[in-house]
């Protein structure tokens, strides 16, 4: 199965947590792919209206990619809904999705919010809890229904629990802050839990609803 990276377009992308060997699929979504080639990294698929480059960086995204799908800028989805349904269409027993610059509060607030909405688009539904959004200091993911254990592997000090949608029976354990099963009408977000220096695993729990789990590290 397939491992995927997808570099978006926002600014700064953590290169530093990329480790070659973890990946065999990398995509590059407009100004990603020129973010992909000025580091020396694999570029396979290049996707986008490229109106973030200049025709010289383009050029250099053109020579480096294996294949490159060019849109017109006046589209119904955006470079990486595109990018993503390739994914999909072509990997969809993918292992893992780790989107590198898509949730920068760098960039545009207006892509951000469009991208975490991703969890509600049923032409992901296949592999939303396989994707993973990966910036310097925080990291999101997405957990359907069940028990979950979440490890802390990077020392993240704070970890966020955003309900997207009303959710029952939601338990949190292990953390600081625990809760006994609840239910909840409508969206909630239980933001600036922490993990306990002790134990690094939470243990997360619901019957129905839709969660995004978001690991931030400490400002200071």
């Amino acid at each position: 199965m397939k491992r995927v990276l997808i570099c978006a377009g926002g600014p700064q992308p953590a290169f530093v947590k990329v480790v070659r060997e973890q990946y065999d699929f990398w995509i590059g979504v407009d100004r990603g792919a020129l973010n992909l080639v000025n580091s020396d990294l694999p570029l396979d698929v290049a996707f986008g209206d490229f109106d973030s480059v200049s025709s010289e960086e383009f050029e250099l995204v053109q020579n480096r990619a294996r294949q490159l799908f060019r849109f017109n800028a006046e589209k119904d989805d955006t470079d990486l809904q595109l990018a993503l349904m390739y994914v999909v269409e072509q990997f969809p027993e993918v292992e893992s999705i780790h989107i590198f610059g898509g949730l920068s509060g760098k960039g545009r607030v207006d892509h951000l919010i469009a991208n975490t909405w991703f969890v509600h688009d049923s032409r992901f539904a296949s592999v939303i809890e396989r994707i993973r959004w990966i910036e310097s200091n925080h990291e999101m993911c997405v957990y359907l229904p069940g028990v979950h254990q979440i490890k802390n592997e990077l020392d993240y000090r704070y970890l966020s629990i955003v309900s997207h949608t009303p959710v029952q029976q939601l338990k949190i354990e292990g953390a600081k802050y625990v809760l006994p099963a609840t239910d909840f009408d409508e969206p909630r977000s239980l933001i600036s839990n922490e993990f306990l220096l002790e134990q690094s695993i939470v243990t997360l729990s619901f019957e129905k609803g839709i969660m995004t789990v978001w690991f931030v590290a400490d400002d200071h």
